[in-house]
Order: C-alpha cells, then structure tokens, then sequence
C-alpha cells in the first residue's frame, strides 16, 4: 500500500513538473512574442525616433516638423492599409510644393501640398502587409518649405531600420537639385511642378 502510494506521489510530482516545464516553455514563447509587440504601436508622434526616421535637415517649429531641402522627408513601416499625413507647405508663384510618396523604394504617388494645414491622403484601400513608406521633398528649398505635423494609420506601426552610418555629400548646382528636369519648355521658365529632387544624380546615387 505504501509502495502504491509512493509511486501515485512520484507520478503526480513528474506531472505537475512537466507541467512546470510546458509553461515555462510557452511562457517564454510568449514572453518573446510580447517582446516582439513592443516593436509596434498603433499610433506615433513623430518625435518618436524609433518610429518616424527623418533624412536631411529637419528642425522642429511650433509643433512641427520642418523639410526644406530636396529629399529631405520622413521614413515610417506599417502594415496599415490606409494611410494619413497632417502638413502645410509654402507657396510661391512658380506653383505648390510637391513631395513624392514611395512605397518600398518605388514611386507611388507625388501629392501637391496646400499652405493650410490638412490632412493628406498617402494612400487607401491597400493590402494589409507591412511596408516602408517615405515622404520625400521633390520641390527644391529656394521656391517652398514643408511642415510635417502627424501621421495615422489603420494599422500598426513599426520600428525603422536602423540607419546606414555611411553619408555622402554632394556639392552641385540646379542641376543636383532637379530645377525644371520634368520640364520641356513650354511654360517658359521655372514652374514647381516640372521638378523632382528623386530624378537626379544626387538622389539616385545615395539610393543606390
């Protein structure tokens, strides 16, 4: 009886072990995948630098991010399938100012902005899968200033990549910039729209 009653104790101390060992297994499973979920987050600030990643000169102004040169822009991934940028822009008499949306490192878009300060569209109704979105300035700094304010989504957000420690500097002239590269003359000077900053040596050399 007694031996009976040793072996049910023994029986009972291995399966509650086991036990022990399967939770903590899983335990651990989960641990990491709660450890993973603090790589995204469902809403930002852009002063988050994990989450939005600038390129080139930004300086903040009165609850603002501010782009001035070409190319210059702002580095988000998420997995919404809806997307919203608040900003302003300057004006001037060659026109708006533009920027360029890309998507994966392919063009996607290239917005006009307003000088009031909207909600703009990057885009809608696309696939729920994660993706690298990049909002890049294609007007040059002499004929417009960007204000990026907020960004938000349907979806998650996650951390960028870390940034490449490699930099380049590039001493040009219009051309380095993209003055009137979409242009074919028939405007008869500069307007806004017949530039991009992302068409130019400088651009695709650091893309490259």
């Amino acid at each position: 009886m007694k031996g009976d009653f040793f072996k049910m104790i023994m029986k009972t101390a291995c399966v509650a072990v086991s036990a022990v060992m399967m939770c903590s297994a899983f335990g651990c499973a989960n641990g990491n995948q709660n450890g993973g979920e603090t790589e995204r987050k469902s809403e930002i600030t852009l002063s988050d630098a994990d989450y939005a990643y600038f390129s080139g000169r930004v300086y903040e102004d009165d609850g603002a991010f501010c782009v001035n040169n070409t190319a210059s822009g702002l580095k988000i991934v998420t997995d919404s399938t809806d997307l919203y940028l608040t900003a302003s822009a300057s004006e001037c008499a060659e026109g708006q100012t533009y920027v360029c949306v890309v998507i994966n490192g392919e063009k996607y878009k290239t917005p006009e902005m307003g000088f009031e300060k909207l909600e703009y569209a990057l885009f809608e109704n696309l696939p729920a899968e994660k993706r690298v979105v990049e909002v890049l300035k294609s007007t040059e700094a002499q004929y417009s200033s960007l204000k990026l304010y907020s960004v938000r989504g349907n979806g998650d957000f996650y951390k960028v990549p870390a940034k490449s420690d490699k930099k380049i500097v590039f001493f040009g002239d219009s051309i380095t910039c993209g003055y009137g590269n979409l242009g074919d003359g028939s405007f008869g000077g500069y307007v806004t729209k017949e530039q991009d900053g992302l068409e130019t040596y400088a651009y695709l050399t650091a893309k490259a």
